[in-house]
């Protein structure tokens, strides 16, 4: 059927052996030759999955499949003429090879963007180099968490060098200024004596500030500085720093003036403690560098801006000016750097170079900014600005006028206090300061024995030192707390600690107060009446207690100035103690005070009494009433 008697394909070959053979032998490895690559590609299909459009190398198998099997035809044919067959096949080969052409051109595209060897090499070696990048990166990173884990390490030590520092510094401090405060108000001294007890205060009182400015200092570098606003007293901060530098700027002949605007608030919230030691730097700078002239204390208050719910309530401005000689333009850049001193502080052989750092990093913190104008021989002015918030005045005083407590008032009970101090020095310290005003005072040396008695004696207040052998403050203070009769016992914590952050500690344990050391005996009784309800007696002519009470009690128990009797001064009078009330000059109102006639009024031991509670906006009240109706009456 499909030969139809055709003559061989081969017949002519016939009579030459030799070129049969040839076409034989060409043939068949042509054959092999393509059956032998579809196997490849089909065994590379399988293996390599991944090749994109592998389809491709199975079309290219089929096609040359088919080629091979029209050589093997052609063998064939030499002596069978089936050429019907060899034809079919070479038309599927046509069709096969046409549509793997098709199919090739449509892929040529996709192929061209496969990236060639070079390019290939080229990301490898960008694949490599990125490894070794990343390699580098993670080592790098190793590396620096290992420098943070020393360096936290590091910190870790130098807080506690700093805190052992701390303790080790302030507290003999704490014995000598203690028991010099103690001495000083023996009246069987002579005066020479009492001078030479100055002195070792004097000297006491400037190593104190030298430790406290290194300690501050390296806290600040440390990072270890935290802001703490509290509510407080503006015009009582400054008229006690006031009181505090006033005669050391008379014994040098300098005028000492502290002027407060009248817009002022009186009290504010914000970082009391390091404002005042701004102001106590700036201030006392001011004094040490000025010859002659004077030095003064502007404050006034400026519009805030309402930028939202963060904005503050008011801005304060500080102004200190002296006419001291002044700072060279070159030395200013670099008069907030650390023990760093101008031409006059060389010469003058003080300080450290550490005040003005400390202050420039505490405005800086409070949110203000310190700024220098000073001329060569005419004097220097510092000022900064201070975001504050308004408060309103707080529900009890404390007595902070600067009269020392000679004994208890009558009338009250016996008050207990147990002392728990390791030290010999500072627990006979403070068992003798107590015991001289009428506290019943024992005494433990650490906090097991402490604890122990306090079970015993159920004392209403426990002074406790928080750094002790056996057991410390921390854990006697959580054993007398967990104790229900320990929740009505008052434990005010002493520690030698500089760290402002030390007393949120010291307060989770269940303390109710801290003091620090050195411990001011003022401070300490001011403590202790705040938290029991102590009246004292001082050390004045009206011998008058001073209660630590709510606000309604205090101004109820505070006699108040007749009005008639701050009509019969002179108008004159009565704006001068007006303008000294509003400028918080408590100086100036006692020598006011003595212009009174009669020594003995009652208007002049009324008014002595508000100006040592600090009801400075009283007698301001009331002198600007009586004021205007004395000149309406002069006027008529």
């Amino acid at each position: 059927m499909f030969t139809e008697n055709f003559i061989p394909h081969g017949h002519c070959y016939l009579w030459k052996p030799d070129l049969v053979g040839l076409h034989i032998v060409s043939d068949a490895l042509i054959a092999i030759a393509y059956y032998s690559i579809p196997l490849t590609l089909i065994y590379l299909v399988q293996k390599r999955r991944d090749i994109p459009f592998n389809w491709i190398f199975l079309l290219f198998g089929a096609f040359i499949v088919s080629c091979g099997t029209t050589h093997l035809l052609e063998i064939w044919t030499l002596w069978h003429p089936v050429y019907w067959i060899s034809g079919m096949t070479k038309l599927g080969t046509a069709a096969i090879s046409l549509y793997t052409a098709i199919a090739l051109v449509k892929l040529l595209p996709v192929a061209m963007a496969i990236p060639s060897a070079a390019q290939l090499e080229a990301v490898n070696d960008e694949i490599r180099e990125r490894q070794r990048i990343e390699a580098e990166l993670k080592q790098k990173n190793l590396a620096l968490e290992q420098a943070k884990l020393e360096a936290d390490l590091a910190n870790r030590a130098k807080s506690e060098f700093l805190a052992n520092m701390t303790h080790e510094l302030r507290t003999p401090l704490n014995a000598i200024l203690g028991f010099t405060e103690l001495l000083t108000c023996d009246s069987n001294l002579t005066t020479d004596q009492h001078e030479q007890l100055r002195i070792i205060d004097r000297s006491g009182e400037h190593l104190l500030s030298l430790i406290n400015d290194v300690l501050e200092m390296s806290k600040i570098e440390a990072g270890m500085t935290t802001l703490n606003p509290n509510s407080f007293d503006l015009c009582g901060l400054i008229a006690r720093l006031k009181e505090m530098l006033q005669l050391k700027a008379e014994s040098k002949g300098l005028q000492f003036i502290t002027a407060i605007a009248p817009d002022v608030p009186q009290y504010i919230q914000a970082d009391e403690n390091k404002l005042r030691q701004v102001l106590l730097n700036l201030l006392s700078n001011a004094i040490k560098f000025t010859v002659t002239g004077s030095v003064e204390l502007h404050v006034a208050a400026k519009t805030a801006l309402n930028d939202g719910d963060s904005s503050p309530d008011q801005i304060l401005y500080f102004e200190v000016t002296d006419t001291g000689p002044g700072i060279a333009p070159h030395e200013i850049e670099a008069l907030f750097n650390p023990f760093v001193q101008t031409e006059t502080g060389r010469k003058s052989q003080e300080g450290t170079g550490l005040g003005l750092a400390i202050s420039h990093r505490f405005v800086d913190m409070m949110g203000g900014k310190l700024m220098v104008d000073s001329k060569l021989g005419e004097g220097t002015a510092i000022a900064f600005d201070l975001p504050v918030e308004l408060t309103p005045a707080p529900l009890s005083y404390a007595n902070l006028s600067g009269e020392r407590v000679i004994g208890m008032a009558p009338e009250q009970p016996t008050y207990r206090i147990l002392v728990i101090e390791d030290r010999w020095e500072n627990r006979s310290l403070l068992v003798r300061m107590l015991s001289n005003i009428g506290f019943e005072v024992l005494e433990a040396n650490d906090g097991q024995e402490g604890v122990t008695l306090w079970q015993n004696w159920e004392p209403h207040l426990v002074l406790m030192d928080m750094r002790m052998p056996i057991m410390d403050g921390y854990e006697a203070t959580r054993r007398i707390k967990a104790n229900p009769k320990g929740q009505s016992t008052v434990v005010i914590a002493i520690t030698a600690s500089a760290f402002d952050e030390e007393r949120a500690k010291i307060m989770a344990t269940g303390c109710d107060d801290f003091v620090r050391k050195p411990i001011r005996e003022a401070l300490l009784l001011s403590k202790i009446a705040q938290h029991l309800g102590v009246r004292y007696l001082y050390e004045s002519s009206s011998q008058t207690p001073l209660l630590q009470t709510t606000e309604a009690e205090h101004l109820t128990e505070i006699k108040m100035p007749k009005h008639e009797a701050l009509l019969a001064m002179p108008s004159l009078w009565l704006e001068q103690l007006n303008e000294a009330a509003l400028r918080g000059d408590r100086q100036q109102i006692y020598t006011l005070l003595d212009y009174i006639p009669d020594p003995d009024s009652s208007l002049k031991s009324a008014l002595t009494t508000l100006v040592k509670n600090f009801r400075l906006d009283l007698i301001a009240n009331l002198t600007q009433e009586s004021a205007s109706e004395s000149q309406f009456s002069n006027h008529l």
